[in-house]
């Protein structure tokens, strides 16, 4: 599922080097690194495969392979020819001091039970202040609130006047979220963006700072669910939103993209939302729950000459087992069952 995605995003992994050489860029049709977008864009798929998909571009790379944007990582064999190199991946660490972010607030003890968490929400490292911002939720679906880090690890919740003497940005019950920082906006007041998601429809609104908000403006698109975030593809130039639906596989994703962060309020979901992924028969299910695995979220972002994808797996619910190590340990701390 992962080669597919960044086959359908197309801004991704030159490696190793093949060929050395420019190609020339006609519009959106040919990319930095000499993949040729198909003649439809997006894709039209009639149906979410459970199979897992070979992007074209490793079955058939480009001839002339450009290497000139950001550095090389090493993530799928897109400029590999031959290797003696053995692919290693390795289980990451949790910080002894986790959580690093908890709900100690009053305002983060509302709604279903406390909360204080990037859902998805944002973090971004301010050259401007020299700070680690952070965007997050604040209570169960209550609001956005905002926190400040010079390490990642230590984080303060500033004070504010939007909602006095809180950390909250934005009073307005919503799900998953997205706060982007957008450098190349030639309006600073425009300089970060914000979505987010409540009850069908897709909020919108955007800051010069991160604090202050214009008036939320609300569109419904054409299919809809709680876990629809965004993201820029700056390969292509364009804004790009995972849509989160469902299908025969269960959560799945749907995609669409604009010029504008703001097209869709101003203009609608012209070309409609189109099928973009779902888990495949490779995310394995979890064997006390014994349910099929689903695609619950899909957030991106670039990062040197590719496009690096965080994928939230659905691997079942303790509910549906009362008897399962995770629903006891869970209703020995008190939580619904």
């Amino acid at each position: 599922m992962v080669s597919f995605v960044r086959s359908f995003l197309l801004g991704t992994c030159p490696y190793f080097i093949l060929l050395l050489a420019s190609v020339a860029c006609a519009g959106d049709s040919v990319l930095y690194n000499g993949i040729e977008l198909p003649a439809e864009w997006p894709p039209r798929a009639k149906d979410f495969s459970s199979e897992p998909l070979r992007p074209t571009y490793l079955v058939s790379p480009p001839k002339v392979i450009p290497i000139d944007v950001g550095r090389q990582l090493f993530v799928d064999d897109f400029l590999i020819a031959n290797t003696n190199l053995k692919r290693t991946y390795h289980r990451p660490k949790f910080y002894e001091g986790n959580p690093v972010l908890k709900p100690d607030k009053l305002w983060e003890m509302e709604g279903r039970g406390p909360i204080a968490m990037p859902f998805s929400g944002g973090i971004w490292f301010d050259e401007k202040d020299k700070l680690l911002k952070m965007w997050y939720m604040g209570g169960w679906i209550k609001s956005v609130c905002y926190a400040t880090s010079k390490d990642g690890i230590h984080w303060d919740k500033p004070i504010l006047d939007v909602v006095p003497g809180t950390n909250i940005v934005c009073k307005h019950e919503r799900d998953s979220s997205t706060v982007w920082r957008d450098d190349r906006v030639k309006d600073p007041g425009q300089r970060f963006k914000m979505m987010f998601y409540d009850a069908g429809k897709l909020f919108f609104s955007y800051s010069a700072d991160g604090i202050h908000w214009s008036k939320l403006l609300a569109v419904a698109p054409p299919v809809s669910g709680d876990r629809s975030t965004f993201f820029f593809n700056p390969f292509r130039n364009k804004w790009v939103f995972s849509i989160r639906s469902s299908s025969r596989l269960g959560r799945s994703r749907h995609y669409w993209e604009g010029d504008d962060f703001m097209s869709p309020v101003r203009e609608g979901w012209k070309s409609g939302t189109v099928i973009w992924t779902a888990a495949d028969k490779l995310d394995w299910p979890r064997n006390d729950f014994n349910v099929p695995a689903q695609l619950y979220n899909l957030d991106c972002v670039a990062y040197e000459s590719l496009f690096v994808g965080l994928f939230s797996i659905w691997r079942g619910d303790y509910r549906y087992n009362a008897k399962s190590e995770e629903a006891v340990k869970l209703q020995k701390l008190g939580r619904p069952k």
